[in-house]
């Protein structure tokens, strides 16, 4: 026949139409739903606070857990902790690598993104963004390069970077290869030397074919050093690459003096 039984921090009882025994458990704060044998089915009392560390082991389906340190809540479904929100000033994933920051500390009025560890967008109370590790380089060649008459040359061996983001620019064969698709900002400059005459151009190749019409500027002005700048956007998906060329007519070979490549992916 079912029945109740009441001890000092303990209630047992028994469904009236299984027979089955449950048991109420008074443990210091913490009430607990059991079967008859004691073996906690259900954490009824269940919001616990403390920090990230001090959180005790998983293992009594209902507790709720309050993070003081990082503002994390987590649930405990009975085997696992699973975080559920993010107080305080970020949201993120379960390992944190990957969260969105509204500031760092009080007033600070800048607002972050990071992605798998790494810091990849800031914001300003100014209203300027700054994309930390946007696709962006800058190589040069100031390396003298003979340039033969009436022949687009490829430029190479570029000398250094002022700086390659992303490790996109391959210098000794002069390429930019794209990692992500989007619209490329590329800007080419060259500086001649040589004669005065004839003509010098720059050209852009995407995926090994002319992209640009080439840009010429004509000589004849008196001045041996002539500088060529060109400014492109340009399209590209990943894995797609730029390259760069020159070119005289002036009826000799004429050196290159420098070379300079801009890109910076702006969509």
């Amino acid at each position: 026949m079912p029945y109740s039984e009441l001890k000092p921090g303990r209630l047992r009882f028994e469904d009236e139409s299984t027979g089955n025994a449950r048991l109420l458990i008074q443990d210091n704060d913490d009430l607990k739903y059991a079967d008859g044998a004691g073996t906690v089915i259900q954490l009824l009392s269940n919001l616990k606070s403390g920090t990230k560390a001090a959180r005790p082991s998983a293992g009594l389906k209902g507790r709720i857990y309050f993070a003081t340190d990082t503002g994390e809540w987590f649930y405990d479904d009975g085997s696992n902790w699973h975080r559920i929100a993010c107080g305080g000033d970020f949201i993120g994933d379960a390992d944190l690598d990957t969260k969105f920051e509204t500031e760092r500390s009080a007033d600070e009025d800048i607002v972050r993104a990071k992605a798998g560890g790494q810091d990849i967008f800031e914001g300003y109370s100014s209203g300027i963004i700054r994309i930390v590790k946007n696709s962006d380089c800058s190589v040069y060649r100031t390396t003298d390069l003979t340039v033969s008459h009436d022949t687009w040359t490829q430029v190479t061996d570029f000398d250094g970077t002022d700086w390659d983001n992303q490790s996109e620019f391959d210098l000794t064969n002069g390429k930019f290869t794209a990692t992500k698709p989007g619209k490329y900002l590329v800007y080419m400059g060259a500086a001649w030397g040589g004669n005065s005459t004839g003509r010098r151009g720059v050209r852009l190749y995407k995926n090994g074919s002319t992209y640009s019409p080439y840009h010429l500027v004509c000589a004849g002005c008196g001045d041996p050093i002539y500088f060529i700048g060109r400014t492109l956007q340009v399209p590209l998906d990943a894995g797609d690459y730029l390259e760069f060329y020159v070119y005289q007519d002036s009826g000799v070979n004429v050196s290159l003096m420098e070379f300079r490549v801009r890109i910076i992916k702006i969509a």
